[in-house]
């Protein structure tokens, strides 16, 4: 190692070369080394962030009430019938009539409804 040492002193940088000279059997070797190259090797960790975007859907039923109001008319018919009694005597060709007083029964007749 040692001996190597003394064969590197006379070494000297040039132009970002370096160079050393080399004494061998009393010839002199040159050994020109380029500046170091910097290869980069990368290595990847994959870690997963799980991101989380919740959604809440509300399903609301709705019951409507839908009142109708309607106003449906009947219609009815009365037949009413009055009564009047007449005295036209005995001829009938020659009629003389004259109206009939008949209100004492129906007088009675209200009061018995009436009950």
């Amino acid at each position: 190692m040692g001996k190597e040492k003394k064969d590197y002193e006379k070494c000297s940088i040039k132009k970002k070369k370096y160079s050393c000279s080399i004494k061998k059997n009393n010839d002199t070797e040159e050994v020109i080394t380029d500046p170091t190259e910097t290869v980069v090797n990368y290595t990847t960790t994959t870690h997963t962030i799980k991101r989380i975007h919740p959604t809440h859907v509300k399903n609301v039923h709705k019951d409507v009430y839908r009142y109708e109001d309607y106003y449906p008319i009947t219609e009815s018919y009365e037949n009413e019938t009055s009564t009047k009694y007449y005295d036209c005597g005995s001829d009938l060709c020659n009629p003389c009539c004259k109206k009939e007083k008949r209100h004492k029964k129906e007088k009675c007749r209200k009061k018995i409804n009436r009950f």
